[in-house]
């Protein structure tokens, strides 16, 4: 459902889906390639009730749950990087890495949302 919502969702963000890079004078631009994002999905041995809903969540914990790649030139290039931790429980996580220099807060706000309302259809469509 996720994925489906965001290969919809680059449709209208489609430079999230390219790499950063830089220029020779220092300016940065993306390059819109077919490459796509970082995408990993993991799975808890645990419920979210055991992290109390996430409530008051330590950072290391936390950390568990956002993208981490092994090569951190790798992550670096990319604007966005996603990362699905699904719970015994049915729940889940979603820990969305986005560039600041390629968007704000307000920026990912809007493509958070977006993405919300996209997955919210993809999942009425895929139950009918």
């Amino acid at each position: 459902m996720i994925k489906e919502a965001l290969s919809k969702a680059f449709v209208y963000y489609y430079p999230l889906a390219g790499k950063i890079v830089t220029f020779d004078d220092g300016k940065l631009g993306i390059n819109c390639n077919v490459d796509g994002i970082p995408f990993l999905e993991a799975t808890a041995n645990y419920e979210l009730s055991s992290l109390h809903y996430l409530e008051g969540i330590d950072v290391p914990t936390s950390q568990k749950l956002v993208f981490d790649d092994d090569n951190p030139n790798n992550s670096h290039d990319h604007p966005l990087v996603f990362k699905v931790t699904k719970f015994l429980c049915g729940g889940f996580t979603l820990g969305m890495g986005l560039s600041h220099s390629v968007c704000d807060g307000f920026g990912a706000y809007k493509f958070f949302r977006a993405l919300a309302k996209l997955a919210s259809t993809v999942e009425k469509v895929s139950h009918q």
